[in-house]
């Protein structure tokens, strides 16, 4: 009966035991993990005032240094069965006073306890040593005997090192009242046990540290008597500390201080997203023990400057924001480990009221991230575009809510470049920042332009003599920088009155902003065409501006080559001492008459002479100047029927008919005049029977061509009632060359240099009215 009481002892032991540990185990599976970059830790070797070694790499084969139990280092990586740390421990040397020396390297993980279960592991290494110093080892048999060893000094029983206990059968002579009792603890098993427990959990810690220290004494007068309640807490094994709280600091220095108030001395400060570990103390503290030169002291940290962390279980929800960030600590001033769009499907866990926890993968590995929790939600968001414009009104004002009765946030200048969202068809959503702090705001559509979503590069020509590039769409803002007129210039579709550029200034890019006024925009498909110059020269520039250099130049009517390029210029390839280069020509000094039939009309003929002047023959002047007008305009691409090409007499019916049925574009009738011999210079008339606006444009571009270059005095335009123009279906004009019977016309009209003037007037005249 005896043996059988102690076994049951020893099975109720075994039952605490395997009751206690897996409960700290479960717990573990729960609590939310923690990041293990550069945070403290404490080392305990496996037995008070034992060492751990810290081995120079995985191998274990070196060892660096040997670390005191209960030493306070930095955790860098966790490897398996071991962890990388670091251990800075002061150097033993009278002439190193105070002196530090830093190991990294590698200890066994077991040797690694996390802050907030110091305690914890501290009662349990005891309680195991303690264990162990009490088992209690039988000998099975009818014959077995114990040896009691009697300390000379008392009566106090020993254990001794290697030596297994026996109890005598005297001593396990329980009376009939104890006998009763024990059977109970047999009967009622789990009752008891849980008493105990429950006893064990209210004892002091202090109690339970220095319990471990103790002999074993036993009285001779209570060697028979075996008490419930001694039996277990001399084994017990459940936590007596307090409950361990975690949390993540919130503010940019969570402090640690020494007293429950902010007045007094901070023991240690902690940044924002650190992960802390304390004790609940009042409602508005927390106590901490930190450790300060390997030392542990108490302290206290402010309620409001802590985010709790709570128990874990696994969300989904989508991402509300864009984008939404995934940092490697819960503070938004961390490192982003990965971003993901708005209304992107997430999967996380909770971790503390404003943020949770989530594993992303970064370059095929798994790391552990934090969310803020107003980045996300259950529901997927209506997902917004991010845009850009511009401010239209002197304030455009970014409301607090979306109503203009509303309050105001912030105000910005005309021309402002803002970004904001999209929200409803009346309203914008913004982000603006007061005191640093970030505030959801309201933009209306009508006070602002929104940028093009999808900007074509565009490239153009500053048409001002000096072209502005903005630091904002204003002309009162900066000016970023300054183009000369004609400069080719690159820039980016924006809005309906600007454009968006880069532009380097000291060799950093700055975007500016140019009016939509100041460019011509390059045309982006080149057509190729064929023509021929207009004036006598005409010249090839080396940027699309008059006022550049002249790479080289053309006499009128000679064939060209060249390619749109702007409303205003064309683009051509010219070559200078056999290098292509390209140049630029002005539109008003080339043409193109590919298809056009011109009717050339040498006035009189034959028998009917004309006016006769100093030294000059109308019929004859006429043919003359017609012939060379021909050939000018034949060579530029024109048709040219002539009515005549010889001296011979053409009625004026029979002009007006050819004119009527040659299919031609135009009819030029060319004429010498007379008067007086003071009357002088170059006329065009015009009759509006028939295409008056046409004929009236015909007449105007062949007078003022000729005048232009003949430099002869200038008689205007005038309608006139010939009767070649009268009844010529076709715009039509007649051109008086000038006074045969006036002797300074007279003189150049004699001169083959100025008929062939008069000839290249008619021919760039001609090119004009066709542009």
């Amino acid at each position: 009966m005896n043996k059988s009481v102690q076994i049951s002892v020893y099975f109720m032991l075994l039952a605490l035991l395997i009751q206690v540990f897996p409960q700290y185990a479960a717990a573990e599976l729960n609590e939310p993990s923690i990041p293990n970059k550069d945070r403290e830790v404490i080392l305990f070797a496996t037995q008070p005032e034992s060492e751990i070694e810290l081995y120079q790499d995985l191998t274990a084969k070196q060892v660096m240094a040997n670390i005191p139990d209960e030493t306070v280092v930095e955790l860098m990586e966790e490897k398996g069965e071991f962890s990388l740390i670091k251990y800075t421990s002061e150097v033993d040397d009278e002439d190193s006073t105070g002196a530090e020396t830093a190991f990294q390297g590698y200890v066994r993980s077991t040797h690694v306890i996390e802050l907030f279960n110091v305690e914890e592991f501290k009662k349990n290494r005891q309680d195991k040593v303690l264990i162990e110093k009490e088992v209690i080892t039988e000998s099975v048999g009818e014959e077995e005997s114990e040896e009691l060893l009697e300390n000379e000094e008392g009566n106090e029983t020993q254990i001794l090192p290697d030596t297994k206990e026996t109890i005598s059968d005297s001593e396990l002579e329980l009376d009939e009242t104890e006998l009763t009792n024990q059977v109970d603890i047999e009967e009622n098993a789990d009752e008891d046990l849980s008493e105990e427990i429950a006893q064990s959990e209210v004892e002091e810690m202090d109690e339970q540290s220095s319990r471990q220290n103790d002999e074993l004494e036993v009285n001779k007068a209570e060697e028979t008597t075996i008490s419930k309640p001694t039996l277990f807490r001399s084994f017990s094994i459940a936590s007596t500390s307090v409950k361990q709280l975690r949390g993540v600091a919130i503010e940019n220095s969570t402090n640690v201080y020494s007293q429950t108030s902010k007045s007094s001395s901070v023991l240690k400060a902690y940044k924002q997203g650190h992960l802390l570990i304390y004790r609940a103390h009042s409602p508005e503290w927390y106590e901490a023990t930190v450790y300060i030169n390997g030392k542990a002291q108490t302290g206290y940290i402010y309620a409001n400057d802590v985010d709790a962390i709570i128990d874990q279980h696994q969300l989904k929800g989508f991402a509300q924001k864009q984008p939404v960030n995934v940092y490697t600590t819960p503070t938004r001033q961390s490192g982003v480990l990965k971003s993901y769009q708005q209304g992107h499907a997430l999967s996380y866990k909770s971790f503390s009221s404003q943020w949770h926890e989530a594993t992303v993968y970064v370059n095929g590995k798994a790391e552990k991230g934090y969310i803020h929790s107003s980045d996300v939600g259950e529901k997927a968001p209506l997902v917004q575009t991010p845009l850009k414009g511009i401010a239209l009104v002197h304030s455009t004002t970014v409301y607090n809510t979306p109503s203009k009765n509303s309050g105001k946030l912030k105000a910005y200048n005309k021309g402002q470049i803002l970004q904001y969202r999209s929200y409803n068809s009346e309203w914008h959503e913004a982000t603006v920042y007061l005191n640093g702090k970030a505030h959801t705001g309201y933009i209306h559509v009508n006070d602002v332009e929104t940028a093009k979503n999808s900007p074509s590069t565009l490239q153009g020509l500053a048409l001002k003599s000096i072209t502005h590039i903005y630091s904002s769409a204003s002309t009162n803002s900066k000016v970023l920088k300054s183009y000369n007129h004609g400069s080719l210039l690159k820039y980016r579709e924006f809005t309906s009155n600007w454009y968006e550029a880069t532009v380097y200034i000291n060799g950093k890019a700055h975007t500016g902003y140019i009016s939509a006024g100041d460019l011509e925009e390059i045309i982006k498909k080149q057509q190729t065409i064929k023509g021929l110059a207009l004036k006598n020269p005409t010249k090839v520039y080396a940027m699309p501006s008059s006022g550049s250099k002249v790479l080289k130049s053309y006499k009128m009517g000679q064939n060209m080559t060249y390619r749109t390029f702007t409303t205003d210029w064309y683009e051509a390839t010219v070559y200078v001492n056999g290098k292509a280069i390209t140049g630029y020509i002005h539109k008003d000094d080339v043409g193109t008459n590919i298809g056009k039939v011109v009717i050339i009309d040498p006035g009189h003929g034959g028998s009917d002479s004309g006016a006769l002047g100093i030294g000059l023959v109308e019929k004859t002047l006429n043919l003359d100047i017609s012939i060379r007008a021909k050939k000018l305009l034949e060579s530029a691409g024109f048709t040219v029927i002539m009515t005549r090409t010889t001296d011979v007499f053409i009625s004026l019916q029979e002009r007006a008919r050819i004119a009527n049925t040659s299919n031609a574009d135009i009819f030029i009738s060319i004429h010498g005049n007379s008067f007086n011999a003071n009357a002088k210079g170059v006329e065009t008339f015009w009759y509006g029977k028939y295409e008056k606006a046409k004929s009236i444009q015909l007449a105007t571009a062949l007078q003022k061509n000729v005048v232009n270059i003949t430099q002869s005095d200038d008689r205007s335009v005038k309608e006139g009632n010939f009767h070649v123009i009268r009844e010529t279906k076709i715009p039509s004009a007649l051109l008086e060359v000038g006074f045969v019977d006036n002797p300074i016309d007279a003189a150049k009209l004699r001169q083959n240099s100025y008929k062939q003037l008069l000839a290249e007037g008619i021919l760039s005249g001609t090119l004009e009215y066709f542009k």
